[in-house]
């Protein structure tokens, strides 16, 4: 392909002069590509089957830093290293340890997931078109920063619903494995830490299946700035990134050694991770303090309030302790976005009705 061929010459004026609702949607979810694939052309029975062995993979290998995080965020000690985290763990125990809670994670954080992409791409397809034209109405449809303004806006209400949906089946999920988690070896180990014994545990305490959702309500209100945290920065920054890679190829130098396809997968995946990070560390600062207090009401049994936790929070190791276990989350957001939307773009290509798998 060259810098004439229409194919590139179509992706360059989308990228540069604004583009058609689908593709405006697609490059808000940090998924353009060359041939841009609505939600609405997607194969879901492919596109759930391929994410599902994706999404088990990833979810696997990041769950030992959620581990981590739910440690330091539950230990009652002033100063909580890593190594704290691990104390009084064998060398034989740290793979269990890390590894806690993660048949539970992966049972219901699947569905969760799916729950999360249907009610993120139909809000974002609902509303991508409606705000892109009240913005023209009030901007100008000649004006550059339309679609910046568009897809950063309707990403951004998209993601706040989907988090907000996805809460019913994470709230429990969460309860369950964070006791799993922070439960004391000797414990764990006489069997007290499955996730059916963990289930009639939380359930056998007073207030019995209500039990299952506490911290509903914080969950609630960290997944909608979260949500619009992640997906607008993230919409943002993608779309800037992905317009500098498609200007920069065309205007590169004749003997450049890449082709140019591959220079725009090198590029677009640059901007993946840019991305991916910068949303993580926004969404992952703001939103640390609710998720700290969240994390020490679900592995309680004593049935205590938003506020006895955070006044006893901050009375004994001051502001410092709303932001335990920052670097854990934050790092696992980054990779978890970055890498998960990388494959996604992916998903959503090799899900295409007409996509055929001997190409």
């Amino acid at each position: 392909m060259t810098n004439d061929d229409p194919s590139f010459q179509d992706l360059l004026r989308r990228a540069t002069k604004g583009a058609t609702e689908s593709f405006v949607t697609e490059r808000a979810a940090g998924t353009g590509s060359s041939a841009s694939v609505p939600w609405s052309e997607i194969d879901k029975v492919r596109f759930f089957g391929i994410g599902t062995g994706l999404y088990t993979g990833l979810a696997a290998l990041l769950h030992p830093i959620s581990v981590l995080k739910t440690r330091q965020q539950a230990l009652g000690t002033k100063n909580v290293p890593l190594q704290l985290v691990l104390k009084n763990e064998g060398r034989r125990e740290v793979f269990h340890l890390l590894t806690r809670g993660m048949g539970t994670t992966l049972g219901l954080a699947i569905p969760a997931r799916a729950i999360y992409i249907s009610a993120l791409e139909g809000t974002r397809t609902s509303l991508s078109g409606p705000t892109e034209m009240i913005l023209q109405k009030y901007m100008g449809p000649e004006e550059a920063h339309v679609i910046i303004a568009a897809t950063t806006l309707s990403s951004s209400l998209a993601g706040g619903v989907a988090a907000v949906a996805a809460q019913l089946l994470v709230v429990p999920m969460d309860v369950i494995a964070q006791r799993q988690m922070i439960l004391d070896t000797s414990e764990y180990l006489k069997g007290n830490g499955t996730t059916r014994a963990v289930f009639t545990t939380v359930i056998g305490e007073p207030g019995g299946w209500r039990n299952l959702y506490t911290g509903f309500g914080l969950s609630l209100f960290s997944s909608l700035p979260a949500g619009t945290a992640w997906w607008g920065t993230y919409g943002a920054s993608h779309h800037l990134l992905h317009e500098w890679a498609m200007i920069t190829s065309r205007d590169r130098a004749s003997d450049f050694p890449l082709s140019l396809e591959s220079e725009l997968w090198i590029k677009r995946g640059v901007a993946q991770v840019i991305s991916g990070m910068m949303a993580a560390t926004c969404a992952g600062i703001i939103t640390m303090p609710i998720d700290v207090v969240k994390t020490r009401l679900q592995v309680s049994s004593k049935g205590e309030s938003i506020q006895d936790v955070s006044k006893y929070l901050y009375k004994t190791h001051g502001a410092k302790a709303f932001f335990r276990g920052t670097g854990p989350r934050i790092l696992h957001m980054g990779l978890w976005g970055t890498i998960l939307s990388s494959a996604y773009e992916f998903l959503r290509h090799v899900s295409h009705k007409d996509y055929i798998f001997s190409q």
